[in-house]
């Protein structure tokens, strides 16, 4: 009602309010973002959007919490649709959701884009060992992560991207070994560290 009062008032157009209040609008849809609150993030972020499609960080923004919930499509369609540049945490978004979507080769070259500006970044390195590994180039998969076990020792996603290269391989004992040992050095990761290996035939 208030709302609705302040338009007559002044003769702003619900789109005006909205550029008018964006900053705060959209600092409110990135933290109910984080929380988990998708839907409501995103009913924000689309009016923001329809109301400012020229703002990049808005674009972007709807694009990385469309992946994080699930839209994968979505997300990748609008990020496609727009020139850019964009920040490194939307690309980063957008890898998984092309991995999501199965669209490797395209997750790959965005990824290589990301090392190139952080070659040793252990977290993009393991991603990039997982994307090998989903395209079936398992030697090169291998030879990535070899060069982080030193630095690696600490990150429960080494240790399943290790056993997803070993069970893609059907290593089954190493697979098994690899999970197992990520559960021991991480017993609270269950849920990052999944001992998927399947019954030995």
């Amino acid at each position: 009602m208030m709302v609705i009062l302040l338009m007559v008032i002044t003769g702003v157009s619900l789109p005006g309010l909205i550029r008018a209040a964006s900053p705060d609008l959209h600092h409110q849809a990135v933290l109910l973002a984080r929380q988990g609150r998708y839907d409501r993030s995103l009913a924000i972020l689309r009016d923001l959007h329809r109301a400012r499609p020229e703002d990049a960080a808005v674009a972007g923004d709807l694009a990385v919490v469309l992946v994080w919930s699930g839209r994968a499509a979505e997300g990748v369609r609008l990020f496609e649709s727009l020139a850019g540049p964009w920040p490194e945490y939307v690309r980063d978004t957008m890898v998984n959701g092309y991995r999501s979507l199965g669209r490797f080769d395209r997750a790959l070259a965005l990824q290589d884009e990301l090392l190139a500006a952080d070659p040793a970044n252990p977290r993009q390195l393991i991603r990039r060992a997982l994307l090998l590994i989903d395209t079936g180039r398992l030697d090169q998969a291998r030879w990535v992560l070899d060069g982080l076990a030193d630095r690696a020792v600490h990150n429960p996603d080494y240790y399943q991207a290790r056993g997803y290269l070993d069970e893609s391989g059907r290593q089954w004992f190493a697979a098994l070994h690899d999970y197992l040992t990520g559960l021991r050095i991480f017993p609270g990761n269950r849920a990052r560290i999944r001992p998927r290996v399947r019954i030995l035939p």
